[in-house]
């Protein structure tokens, strides 16, 4: 809600509203709802005004606004400060239903008021676009022929901005480890890509696949990887971005953003990376609300579609979903992916190279990509200490190990010249030292040693694996449990 323009329209539904609570009269109203007070209802309602008054006078708005509101307000007598909980609770968002239902007054207008997350703040700068929405005489919102440009524009938009750069370089072979999640994704993307004629009639293309496993295993790169290999685009999408705390956004956000999608797919390659995917889909309970429901409902139709086209048409639309918590997926969610793919700790084969790829070219003197050289025991040793590590813990470690030499810089005492015009610590009793500190040589004469072996023993005796027993074996049991197919 940041342009003058929105702010302007903030204020003309502020009008309106203002305009229909002053026809409301205690006189004129007669409590309907038994359960719930006149004097309450009037309390609430006036409050979530104020609030709404409250955010706005942050955005600029004039005070004749507020000023207006404070003397309506003032005049229920049925203020009370709200400055102390600036927010709505599902009480409150009941009661509001009330006034509306008791005083026979649309509906609609309520609704677009309503803060469908549970504790989401009003008039913040995510402010819903249908608060500039008109309404005529019966009630019913009219957009007009502008607002439709824009809100197709605002898509597109915000489409391009979820677009991830992908590097052509970046293919699945340069993925180290995870070989049978890249057979599985070889079999379910790559193949119908590229041999499309095989995959007609009952052998339709998969078009959904989720990827789970523990935090750092390397989901979102395998993704990337995956983009490249077919030079797919790649659109990395979150639940912040569809979620909305405005009644009925979510589910227009994700019917604009899947539809577009599924335009751009129907001419290009295009993989749909949802990542986080618990987040919108997690079980289905009695206590959550019917906007919840409704948003589940529309993610599913969208991911349950056909997104591959026919053998005819050069486009093709792919979605790969990510989780760090597949059990918290709702079982309805799960039969959408056609293949469930589990990324697992690397093994001993995978640590040891993702170990010599990161470390490549981090070592002074060095050619850039050129291997750690370790003797054969050294590589054993190393590997059985970072059992348990996942890819980015082992990412962690190398870029540690490979600062070690950089801090020892700031410590040096003594240095010795080396080839090139360049300096290098050393210990003081090495044959041509020369006593100094590091700001009296200048920067770019500066060099540092290379990294070894105890490098990385000093990184592991303080690192841990993030992953606990207790997740791997949950993983098991989810996969013995709902196995890898759809």
């Amino acid at each position: 809600m940041g342009s003058l323009g929105n702010i302007r329209r903030e204020k003309f539904s502020l009008h309106k509203l203002l305009k229909l609570f002053c026809e409301i009269s205690p006189s004129s109203m007669a409590a309907d709802d038994q359960e719930v007070p006149l004097a309450e209802q009037l309390k609430v309602a006036v409050e979530c005004l104020d609030k709404i008054t409250e955010s706005l006078e942050t955005e600029g708005v004039t005070m004749s606004s507020v000023e207006f509101l404070a003397s309506f307000s003032t005049s229920l007598g049925l203020v009370e400060s709200c400055a102390q909980n600036p927010f709505w609770n599902r009480e409150e968002i009941k009661v509001l239903e009330a006034v509306y239902d008791s005083i026979g007054r649309n509906r609609t207008m309520a609704q677009l008021l309503m803060a469908d997350a549970a504790r989401t703040p009003l008039g913040s700068p995510s402010c819903s676009p249908e608060l500039s929405t008109s309404f005529d005489a019966s009630g019913a919102s009219v957009a007009s022929q502008g607002d439709s440009q824009s809100q197709g524009e605002a898509v597109r938009d915000h489409i391009s901005a979820l677009r991830r750069h992908v590097t052509p370089d970046m293919r699945l072979a340069s993925v180290a480890g995870m070989a049978q999640a890249k057979q599985l994704l070889t079999e379910a993307v790559i193949m119908p890509i590229r041999y499309r004629h095989l995959f007609t009639g009952a052998r339709k293309p998969w078009h959904s696949v989720l990827l789970y496993g523990p935090p750092g295993t390397g989901k979102t790169k395998l993704a990337l990887a995956l983009a490249a290999e077919v030079d797919s685009e790649l659109y990395a999408i979150t639940p912040a971005d569809l979620l909305s705390s405005w009644f009925g956004r979510t589910e227009q956000n994700i019917r604009d953003l899947f539809g577009q999608l599924r335009a751009r797919g129907a001419t290009r390659r295009v993989i749909v990376f949802l990542d986080e995917v618990d987040g919108l889909c997690r079980r289905r309970t009695n206590e959550e609300p019917e906007s919840t429901r409704r948003m589940k409902t529309e993610l599913l139709t969208q991911l349950q579609g056909d997104a591959a086209p026919s053998s005819g048409h050069a486009g093709h639309l792919f979605f790969v979903c990510a989780t760090n918590c597949p059990w918290e997926i709702d079982p309805a969610f799960l039969r959408r992916f056609q293949r469930r793919v589990f990324i697992g700790l690397p093994d001993r084969d995978s640590r040891k190279e993702i170990i010599r790829t990161l470390a490549a070219g981090g070592t002074t003197g060095t050619a850039p990509g050129s291997e750690l050289n370790l003797p054969a025991a050294e590589w054993q040793n190393l590997l059985d200490r970072t059992a348990g590590f996942s890819g980015s813990d082992l990412s962690d470690l190398v870029r540690n190990a490979l600062y070690q030499p950089v801090r020892e810089l700031t410590t040096a005492t003594h240095w010795i010249g080396v080839a090139g015009g360049m300096w290098s610590p050393c210990s003081s009793n090495t044959v041509g030292a020369v006593r100094r500190f590091l700001h009296l040589i200048p920067a770019e004469s500066v060099c540092a040693r290379s990294v070894t072996i105890r490098d990385f023993y000093d990184v592991i005796e303080s690192a841990r694996p993030t992953v606990c027993e207790a997740d791997l074996r949950r993983y098991e049991e989810f996969t013995q449990q709902f196995g890898q197919l759809g």
